[in-house]
C-alpha cells in the first residue's frame, strides 16, 4: 500500500514540477536588461552604441553608393592589366613572363565580368573601359 501511495504521489510531484519549470520558462522575465549593439569605429574612432533599428538598417544595406564607386573603377583597372599582359608577347621572349600574361590575361577577364555582373545585378551602370582609358 506503502508503494502505491509513494508511486502516486511522486509522479504528480514530477508532473506537478516539472509543469511549474516548463511555465517559468515561458514567462517573460522582468528586470532583464537590453544587450548594447556595438559598432566599431574607423580606424582611430570610437566604437558606439546604437539602437535595433540602426542595426536593422545597416544589416539590410547590401551595398553602398561607395561599394559602386569601387567596382566601377576597378573594371577600368583591370582592364589596364589585361592590355598591359596583351602586351607582352610583343616585348619579351621570355616564357616565365608569357605564361605570367597568359594568367593575368585569363584572371583579369574573369574578374571584370564578375564585378560587370555584380553592378548588373544591383541595377547601376556598368562602364565601358575602352572609353575610359
Amino acid at each position: 500500500m506503502l508503494k502505491i501511495i509513494y508511486n502516486v504521489f511522486f509522479r504528480a510531484f514530477s508532473l506537478t514540477a516539472v509543469s511549474v519549470i516548463f511555465f517559468s520558462l515561458l514567462t517573460p522575465i522582468s528586470g532583464i536588461s537590453e544587450v548594447p549593439i556595438l559598432q566599431p569605429g574607423s580606424p582611430g574612432e570610437p566604437t558606439k552604441v546604437i539602437d535595433s533599428e540602426t542595426a536593422i538598417a545597416i544589416a539590410n544595406t547590401s551595398y553602398t553608393a561607395a561599394d559602386v564607386d569601387f567596382m566601377q573603377g576597378m573594371i577600368i583597372h583591370h582592364y589596364q592589366a589585361f592590355l598591359m599582359s596583351e602586351m607582352a608577347s610583343l616585348r619579351t621572349n621570355n616564357q616565365t613572363i608569357l605564361d605570367l600574361a597568359g594568367r593575368i590575361d585569363i584572371s583579369q577577364q574573369d574578374e571584370i565580368s564578375f564585378m560587370e555582373n555584380w553592378l548588373l545585378d544591383m541595377g547601376q551602370t556598368v562602364p565601358d573601359p575602352i572609353e575610359c582609358i
